[in-house]
């Protein structure tokens, strides 16, 4: 006959071991493809860091030099 258990615990506390918790029920990432997605992002953002619409380039060069009429021209 298996031992019952403790009068002054519960079945429920008895069923909420240390192996039992809600934690342990999620499938927890491995290092190895978090610093892959690290990486890739960290790709990404390098690739695209300069790559900027041209007239978006021209109008924050003027937002910058708070001038009220910019002219980019090569002639000038």
């Amino acid at each position: 006959m298996p031992p019952s258990p403790s009068p002054r615990r519960s079945l429920k506390e008895v069923c909420h071991a240390r192996g039992h918790s809600f934690v342990s029920i999620l499938p927890a990432k491995s290092k190895d493809d978090e610093l892959t997605l690290f990486k890739d992002m960290q790709k990404y953002e390098r690739d695209n860091f300069l790559l900027e619409a041209t007239e978006d380039f021209d109008e924050s060069i003027c937002k910058a030099h708070k001038y009220y009429r910019c002219n980019l021209s090569p002639f000038l």
